[in-house]
């Protein structure tokens, strides 16, 4: 039998996730109210808490769960050594490719 417990990384499989129902309820709740609001969420906690497995599961879910002009994209900050490398590697994420203007 396939042991479905993972230690040393986020959940990336949805099938995978359990609990973090309240703060998922949440999260989606704030971007439902995009456009006409726009929000910033902020996760926080120690260490190995889940964190990154639950931002994977808000832009795995996100599609199905908020308004198509929502976009949701997941950066790990410690990967970027610059302010600018994060800005760049963001633009690219939501298909600028380095265009300022677009």
């Amino acid at each position: 039998m396939h042991n479905p417990f993972f230690y040393g990384g986020a959940i990336e499989d949805p099938r995978y996730f359990v609990g973090r129902r309240a703060e998922l309820a949440r999260i989606f709740a704030l971007g439902a109210s995009l456009p006409r609001q726009a929000q910033h969420v902020n996760v926080t906690g120690p260490r190995r808490i889940g964190k990154s497995s639950l931002l994977k599961m808000v832009q795995a879910l996100a599609p199905a769960r908020l308004p198509v002009t929502v976009t949701v994209v997941y950066l790990d900050g410690q990967r970027y050594a610059t302010p600018d490398a994060f800005l760049l590697a963001l633009g690219r994420a939501l298909g600028l490719n380095g265009n300022p203007d677009a």
